[in-house]
Order: C-alpha cells, then structure tokens, then sequence
C-alpha cells in the first residue's frame, strides 16, 4: 500500500512539473511577443527618423514630386526612393497590425491613408502608378510574376471611391504622409 501512495505522489509530482513547464513557457512566448513588439516599434521609428532626415536633406524635391512638378533624372531618383520607404513604412504599419490580431486596430487604415495621400498629391499618385506600370510590364517580360508593392492593391479600392465622391483637398497640407 506505501508503494502505491508514493508511486501516485510521483504521477502527480510529474504531472505537476509537466504544468508548470507548459505554465513557464506560456509566461517565456508572452514575454519574446512583447520584446519583439517592442523591438519592432523601435525599428520602425528609425525607418521614420531615417526618412524624415532623408526629406529635410531633399526637401525641395520631395515638395516639388509630390505637387507633380517636372524633376530632372537626379531628382526624380531621390523622389522615388522616398516614395519607396514611405510605401515600406505604409506595409510594416498594416504587416504590425496584421499580426496584433486585435479588434483595436485596423490595418486598411493605412491602406486608406495612402490611397488619400495619393489623391491629394498628384504627384505622389503619378510616380505610383508609373511604378506599378513599370511592374506590369517587367511582369509581362518574364514567365511568371512580379508583382508591385502590395500597398497599391490595398489603396486602390479607397482611390477609386476619393475620385467619386471628390473630397475637398485641403489648401494647407502637410508633407510628412507617414
């Protein structure tokens, strides 16, 4: 019988060690989650730091590209890239609120925010869609595909739907659209 109760206080000591193993890595998965979020905010205020220094050191070609006014070849390549990181910083804000899976965020509302960046901003809309042509055709040139930004896919509905309803533009605009 004394074999039997220390053999079930074995079991159950096991059983225990078992739980609380699953309990501490629970706790461990929790704790890298948040790390990581963290981490990744940091991360991205760096993108944004970047590019705002990137902005203040072309600040008359960013100003100028997004009027839709002419740039030379040199300027139209500064312009690009801006609009590049600005179209990264759009997808790893809906990528990061993607994967907060919470009702408390909604990732088309950055979706929605370029859309109305690009319809305020004739030249931040031309320079995307030339891009997205240039996609199509080096698509086009080769089997298989090469898609453009995915920012695009997710704007366009919200662009098409600004050009009905023709919101007023604003006379006094911002530059910095991230």
């Amino acid at each position: 019988m004394r074999s039997i109760d220390w053999k079930f206080s074995m079991e159950l000591v096991g059983i225990a060690a078992i739980v609380l193993s699953l309990v501490f890595v629970g706790i461990q998965l929790q704790q890298d989650r948040e790390l990581n979020q963290v981490s990744s905010f940091g991360s991205m205020q760096e993108s944004a730091n970047a590019l705002s220094e990137l902005v203040q050191e072309h600040s008359d070609v960013w100003v100028r590209g997004l009027k839709g006014e002419d740039l030379t070849d040199a300027e139209t390549s500064i312009f690009s890239s801006m609009v590049r990181a600005v179209e990264a910083r759009y997808m790893n804000f809906i990528i990061r609120w993607q994967a907060a899976d919470s009702d408390l965020f909604d990732p088309e509302a950055h979706a929605r925010g370029f859309a109305y960046y690009m319809y305020i901003y004739p030249g931040l809309r031309k320079h995307v869609m030339n891009q997205s042509r240039v996609f199509d055709l080096r698509s086009s040139a080769f089997e298989g595909s090469t898609t453009a930004p995915p920012i695009l896919d997710m704007a366009m509905p919200y662009l098409q739907r600004l050009d009905e309803n023709a919101p007023e533009i604003p006379a006094d605009k911002t530059y910095i659209i991230w």
